[in-house]
């Protein structure tokens, strides 16, 4: 290890010693001193040239708070890419019949001239939304993650969807293990799937989550799994 990336480790390691054996810490912290113990345990984590020594060296304390941590990750979004859809997509084909009329109906339209992200009245068509989420705990860029929702909407109602795509990659020496399951909530003029992803922080696990709900030309998306 570096000279300088040594003393760092051992500055903010000393930091994390004294709070945890501080009298203030006889019992769990809270509030805001307890978030600043958090903030030191992340900075011991995500700066070291060793991270799965930091965390194995862990108190029980510190590693409860490294767990809290990074399943309180943020999401930003580095892609974000919605579209109308074509008959001849493999995904809309895979759907059916209905879904391919469907499809072919707001291709239609499209091509007269009627942008389906505008569109004030129900009508039908084929969507996909693809989603591309950075996940950061407190500031440090832990890992990526993608999805792609494609659905059709008769114009009152979804009548058919499917992810054709999701998946994740870990930075910094975590890893990610693949999806855990996917949840999915049809309510009828929307649909909402979400993707909980599972990565293995240096033995501690997250299960971070990517939602995309699709209805009539339109979507939204959210970083939890609450499909409510």
């Amino acid at each position: 290890m570096k000279r300088s990336s040594c003393l760092a480790a051992v500055a903010v390691a000393a930091s994390i010693l004294a709070l945890t054996q501080g009298p203030a810490y006889a019992d769990s912290p809270r509030g805001q001193e307890r978030a600043e113990l958090r903030e030191d345990v992340s900075t011991a984590v995500w700066t070291s040239e060793d991270p799965q020594a930091v965390v194995d060296g862990f108190s029980d304390l510190e590693q409860e708070l490294f767990e809290e941590a990074i399943n309180n990750m943020t999401a930003e979004t580095a892609v974000s890419d919605f579209e109308l859809l074509g008959p001849d997509d493999e995904q809309v084909q895979a759907m059916g019949e209905e879904a391919v009329e469907l499809a072919r109906i707001g291709q239609e339209r499209a091509e007269a001239g009627v942008a389906a992200a505008q569109q004030q009245t129900q009508a039908a068509a084929c969507y996909r939304h693809y989603q591309y989420d950075e996940w950061y705990d407190l500031g440090f860029h832990t890992g990526d993650t993608w999805m792609e929702l494609k659905w059709c909407h008769n114009g009152s109602s979804v009548t058919s969807h499917s992810v054709s795509q999701a998946g994740g990659v870990g930075y910094k020496g975590n890893e990610y293990e693949g999806l855990n399951r996917y949840y999915t909530r049809d309510v009828n003029w929307e649909i909402r799937k979400a993707a909980q992803f599972n990565f293995n922080f240096f033995g501690a696990s997250a299960q971070p989550c990517t939602q995309i709900r699709g209805g009539d030309g339109r979507y939204s998306t959210r970083m939890d799994c609450n499909l409510s």
